[in-house]
């Protein structure tokens, strides 16, 4: 047995070693599973260790991240072959001294975040609609987590103003959040849909083999959840459309919803309750305009004009 690092929080998993030092570890998964370890090479991006050994794809997380690491089991186990995209292929899972690792097929495709810069205005609107449907494919998955979500929303909506504390922040926009969420209605819902919860521009692959790029692939499961689509819209907007006019319409309409029918100021207040929501990356979406209240943001993030 190789060792690996004891775990350690608040920083990346793949940076509790070297790079080279991961070498060893991901040769004994190699070596239990009959795959090739002469074509491991790391990904360039991520959270956890994710390297591709060929034709197939190694990801190693912390055992603080075991309840991820099952959840990405499900999930590609629940979607496999149900979308009109590729979803990894579940090939086998495992521990190393207590680390979980998936072993999963390697899907074809660019990361969207690689491509949408070079984009022009009509590409990206007709993009945001197949965003919007293929979330729509999604959702329409079914749970396949329990649900758990009323106690998962109560832990997004605890302490706000800590999270959402950052230099960049402005802390008079920080403590306008709490009463900001307290004059919208109720935020939650009856449905349970099956949440990527973090479908954003380097989860969703692209290719251009038709002429044009289209969404083929889907990836990174670890943070499924169940619960209301709302929750799902936050990701697509703060790191991809990012204010500008047009896509969230386009979006809203590949998935099905009115545009006309929304209010921005409610679709801001679920990308701040968001687990993962910061109101320095909001603003920094937006910039260089610099909006003085969280109104203002919203109208910034999440208007729905053409």
């Amino acid at each position: 047995m190789v060792w690996v690092p004891p775990p350690r929080r608040n920083i990346k998993v793949r940076d509790h070693l070297p790079l080279r030092e991961w070498v060893a570890p991901l040769r004994e998964i190699c070596a239990r599973h009959a795959l090739d370890a002469r074509a491991l090479a790391p990904f360039a991006s991520g959270s956890d260790v994710v390297w591709c050994a060929g034709d197939v794809v190694i990801k190693l997380s912390t055992p603080a991240w075991s309840a991820q690491m099952e959840s990405e089991r499900r999930a590609l186990a629940h979607a496999a072959g149900r979308l009109s995209v590729a979803t990894p292929r579940l090939l086998c899972h495992g521990e190393l001294a207590g680390w979980p690792y998936i072993v999963m097929s390697r899907v074809a495709g660019a990361p969207l975040a690689d491509v949408w810069p070079g984009l022009d205005a009509r590409d990206r609107r007709r993009l945001a609609r197949e965003l919007g449907a293929l979330l729509r494919e999604l959702h329409a998955l079914g749970p396949c987590t329990p649900d758990d979500w009323p106690a998962f929303w109560s832990r997004c909506r605890t302490d706000l103003a800590r999270r959402h504390a950052e230099p960049d922040a402005p802390p008079e926009l920080v403590r306008a959040i709490e009463p900001f969420l307290a004059a919208q209605a109720e935020l939650d819902g009856p449905e349970r849909l099956f949440l990527h919860t973090e479908y954003l521009d380097q989860h969703v692959l692209v290719d251009d083999a038709r002429g044009r790029w289209e969404p083929v692939a889907v990836i990174d499961f670890a943070d499924t959840q169940t619960g209301p689509p709302w929750y799902d819209f936050a990701a697509p907007v703060e790191f991809v459309f990012r204010g500008e006019r047009g896509l969230l319409r386009a979006f809203l309409g590949g998935y099905g919803v009115d545009p006309d029918g929304t209010d921005p100021e409610r679709m801001l207040a679920w990308a701040l309750a968001h687990r993962l929501g910061r109101l320095a990356r909001m603003l920094e979406a937006v910039a260089p305009a610099a909006p003085r209240d969280l109104r203002a943001l919203a109208r910034l993030l999440y208007a729905v004009d053409a």
